[in-house]
């Protein structure tokens, strides 16, 4: 394979062009992740590349299976069903509020109703370089006498060993706040394991810090 196979893709040139499409993008994932059975991390939405572009795979609806596919090479979004049926969207310049209308339509043709949230995900919609002087923050407050919530335990097995960690909730836990291993924090959206020998304190922007205590 020479040097000269991949196009030249300079960022200038293109970056209205991959904006666009990462929102198209998450619209169609955002079908996945209404029709596709739940997965840890949400992997269940994941796009898979294909000779041809992007495709969800198929997607069980009822007793009906869907898969949408991006084509870059027709220029197209296809979205098929296991009966047969087909509709299809080009893949032309067009804003993202028309690319859904489209979408939303060829979906309601195949008599699919899958719930889309309309607000974009973990997109950066502005950046900022600022210059100025250092600011001494206060030092980090004491650790919070509160009254917690009944706790809850569970067996983890670590370096073979099975031991006993607290399970917290990360809503429960206060700037201040230590925590030592083993212990869970369960949130919404992730779950941080305090192995033994570690901290986790809650900083005073409510960020959890982890560090080795060696005990």
């Amino acid at each position: 394979m020479t040097g000269d196979v991949w196009p030249a893709l300079p960022l200038a040139e293109w970056s209205d062009t991959y904006a666009t499409l990462h929102m198209w993008t998450q619209i169609v994932g955002k079908t996945r992740l209404a029709l596709a059975p739940m997965e840890n991390h949400w992997w269940q939405v994941a796009l898979y590349i294909t000779p041809r572009g992007l495709t969800t795979s198929a997607m069980p609806f009822g007793t009906r299976t869907l898969a949408v596919d991006f084509d870059f090479l027709d220029h197209q979004l296809y979205l098929r069903t296991s009966e047969g049926a087909t509709r299809s969207i080009p893949l032309v310049a067009q804003s993202v509020a028309d690319f859904y209308a489209a979408y939303r339509a060829a979906l309601g043709a195949l008599e699919v109703d899958a719930h889309i949230m309309l607000r974009p995900v973990e997109v950066v919609t502005v950046r900022l370089r600022a210059r100025g002087g250092r600011v001494a923050l206060p030092p980090d407050p004491p650790p919070r006498r509160r009254r917690r919530r009944g706790g809850t335990a569970r067996t983890v097995v670590f370096d073979g060993r099975a031991r006993r960690a607290a399970v917290h909730r990360r809503d429960d836990l206060a700037p201040g706040r230590r925590v030592p291993g083993p212990a869970i924090v369960c949130e919404y959206s992730a779950t941080t394991v305090v192995p033994p020998g570690w901290r986790l304190t809650v900083d005073r922007l409510g960020g959890l810090v982890l560090e080795a205590t060696g005990s």
